[in-house]
């Protein structure tokens, strides 16, 4: 550390020496060599990141940025409102999704603008739980701007969004949602 409580850290990929790329946000910093992700983390050190490419369209060049996550889901009370047609059959957010298949990978779009869509490719893919083909590694990962930490807090805000989309009415929801074995995956769309 410097006088000036500067810390300046080296921008090299630690498993093969060459330059990480930050992109314009320097949110994430990729190695064009190896492929290696890394994430600066409060002590200034370079955290690895797995990070890999698929397609989702095939037809699209494209690739965008989603941290994924392993998601488990612990419901601790789900409270609503409902007409008499509403209570014939059960919520079709997330939770019922967790509640069938007990684990889900959590996508969660590392650009912000996908927060305010129409139609967020966050909660789009957590729910599909598509089968991506695997891509060719590409030179760059473009538009990356949330942190693991942001992407964390939009994977909160994507589970109630597609609780609040059901017909009843929420009055009271009780969860825990765990996301653990973090990793960046650059999805052509």
């Amino acid at each position: 550390m410097s006088a000036h409580g500067l810390q300046l850290v080296p921008l090299r990929c630690p498993g093969c020496g060459a330059s990480l790329d930050g992109g314009s946000e320097g949110i994430f910093l990729y190695c064009r060599g190896c492929g290696g992700g890394y994430e600066l983390s409060t002590d200034d050190a370079l955290e690895p990141v797995p990070v890999s490419f698929a397609v989702y369209t095939a037809s699209s060049r494209t690739f965008h940025p989603f941290w994924v996550f392993d998601a488990s889901l612990t419901l601790g009370a789900r409270e609503a409102q409902r007409s008499l047609t509403q209570r014939l059959t059960r919520p079709a957010g997330l939770t019922r999704l967790f509640e069938e298949r007990g684990a889900l990978s959590f996508y969660c779009a590392a650009w912000p603008s996908d927060l305010d869509a129409e139609r967020s490719w966050s909660l789009h893919l957590t729910r599909e739980q598509p089968q991506l083909a695997p891509a060719e590694r590409q030179p760059r990962i473009e538009g990356l701007a949330l942190s693991q930490a942001d992407a964390r807090a939009v994977a909160e805000h994507v589970f109630l969004a597609s609780e609040i989309e059901q017909a009843d009415v929420v009055r009271d929801l009780e969860y825990t949602l765990v996301l653990t074995n973090p990793r960046v995956i650059a999805i052509a769309l």
